[in-house]
Formats: C-alpha cells, structure tokens, sequence
C-alpha cells in the first residue's frame, strides 16, 4: 500500500482512493484500529505521503473481488 501512495504523490494525483484486502490496515489507516508498535514506522510513513494530498480515501476489498490486483501484484508488475 506504501508503494501505491508513494507512486501516486510521484504522477502528480491530488485526490486517490486506495483499496486493500487487509481490513485491520485500511482501519488503522483510517483511525479506526490502533496502530501495533511493531508496524507504525511504516504506518506513519504512509501517512507522511497521504498529507501530500487534497483526499485520500481507504478502502477495504475482498481480495476475490480485487484478483487483476492480487495477481499483478503477485506477478511483480
């Protein structure tokens, strides 16, 4: 999900949707859950890039209902 924040600040978006399959993320991205210790350097760094934006959503998805995304990025693409 970094990588997709990062990528999107760097085309130069100013308003993004980003959709993941891992709900406990997508909650503690949206201040819904708390951030575990072990994982809130990389949290914090995607909210460092999420500032640089007009909007930025999160959205959970099913993974069955993301599988072009799922395998794209399983593929390396």
């Amino acid at each position: 999900m970094q990588e997709c924040v990062v990528f999107a600040s760097l085309l130069g978006l100013d308003q993004i949707i980003v959709e993941g399959d891992l709900l406990q993320l997508v909650q503690i991205l949206e201040n819904k859950r708390a951030c575990p210790t072990e994982t809130e350097v990389v949290i914090e760094d995607i909210r460092c890039e999420v500032g640089k934006f007009r909007k930025c959503d999160f959205v959970f998805i099913h993974r069955l209902a993301n599988e072009v995304a799922y395998v794209l990025a399983n593929s390396g693409l």
